[in-house]
């Protein structure tokens, strides 16, 4: 991002062979070798270059899952509007319109595969977007449902146990660690 690297700098550091200095033909990420590619440009202990990016990679996991969150309450609100009779379909459509742009930037990030690293500050505010366009698709939707004389919850039920142990793994989804999630494996 600011740095003037080239993917292959961080990825694929530098090794010798023999007498020759190539480049990895492993692309994986520098967490995984020690930061190897980090402490050939910074000074600083391995350690302190890991602390770095888990900090800054929680920074942006908390948002990513606080924006993930938002859009997903969007979403159930606009689901219950979809199924109810008389509901303004102008207020449903703006609800809809934001909602796609929610779950857009919301989708970019996490497709985007470091996490935030590779651009903090603009992971950050793609996200700080996302939050923004599904709290207004909530409101849109909610102020739908509203005049057409639905009984809002003042949260949606996500129903996150329907998607707990899935997988071939049947790995356990734990909604207490939501927030908390560190990438360090401290938490």
């Amino acid at each position: 991002w600011r740095a003037g690297v080239a993917c292959a700098d961080c990825h694929m550091p530098y090794e010798r062979v023999g007498s020759s200095k190539i480049s990895s033909h492993h692309v994986q990420s520098p967490l995984k070798d020690n930061m190897k590619s980090c402490t050939q440009c910074h000074n600083q202990s391995p350690q302190w270059l890991r602390d770095q990016v888990v900090l800054i990679q929680d920074r942006v996991n908390n948002m990513y899952t606080r924006a993930g969150n938002a859009a997903a309450q969007a979403a159930k609100a606009i689901e219950l509007a979809n199924k109810t009779a008389g509901v303004d379909q102008e207020l449903l459509n703006q609800a809809r319109q934001l909602y796609e742009k929610a779950y857009y930037r919301v989708t970019f990030i996490g497709a985007e595969n470091s996490m935030g690293f590779h651009n903090p500050e603009e992971a950050l505010r793609v996200l700080g977007d996302g939050l923004h366009y599904a709290d207004q698709s909530l409101m849109k939707a909610r102020e739908a449902l509203v005049k057409a004389g639905v009984q809002v919850p003042d949260k949606f039920d996500l129903e996150l146990s329907r998607y707990a142990k899935r997988g071939t793994k049947g790995v356990p989804y734990k909604p207490e660690e939501n927030l908390e999630f560190t990438f360090d494996g401290t938490k």
